[in-house]
């Protein structure tokens, strides 16, 4: 307990430990997450009604909007009267060109729970194939994990520094009050 003391006394372990907390939770999303097997998705046949492109922005104080990511929202209809489905892909998978080809057309999608495209055919052709979006996709999850070793390695140094001034200040804290708590001799 006197180790975590002396860590958490010091703002650079704490910094180290943040790091290294922020470090794990990446690391763990990057290799816990696991992409939807083939079986897995559902599929939908219908004529493309509506597409629309989202584009995601974060916003820092003082600063501008800058774009984190864009994506493609397309509606499909089913034949036979089925409700409307909305479906998303992001845009390092298909062109906006693609997306425009397949407005007021038969498409077969095959999506998972979230309603993210997996695999996308129209007309006889292989718009998105699983095989190259489950890549893509697991490329993004494996640098999510390198991101968090980066930051536990980044993290560890800070930490192992944080203790020995940690301690430092926690013995001059003892010390003060130690000689406040003497009597005047």
């Amino acid at each position: 307990m006197a180790i975590v003391s002396a860590i958490i006394a010091s703002w650079v372990g704490r910094i180290g430990l943040l790091l290294i907390l922020a470090g794990g939770g990446l690391f763990a999303y990057g290799k816990a997450s696991e992409l939807p097997a083939r079986s897995a998705l559902q599929t939908v046949e219908g004529t493309v009604t509506e597409a629309k492109q989202i584009t995601r922005t974060s916003r820092r104080r003082g600063q501008s909007a800058s774009v984190t990511g864009v994506d493609f929202q397309f509606t499909v209809t089913p034949a036979g009267g089925a409700p409307p489905i909305t479906l998303t892909m992001p845009s390092d998978e298909i062109s906006r060109d693609q997306v425009v080809s397949i407005i007021n057309r038969p498409v077969k999608a095959e999506f998972d729970g979230d309603r993210d495209v997996y695999a996308l055919a129209s007309g006889g052709r292989v718009l998105v194939a699983y095989d190259t979006a489950v890549r893509k996709r697991a490329g993004a999850l494996a640098q999510w994990a390198e991101r968090g070793t980066i930051a536990c390695g980044l993290g560890l140094p800070l930490l192992l520094l944080g203790w020995p001034l940690g301690a430092r200040k926690l013995r001059k804290q003892a010390a003060a009050a130690q000689a406040m708590a003497a009597p005047a001799a």
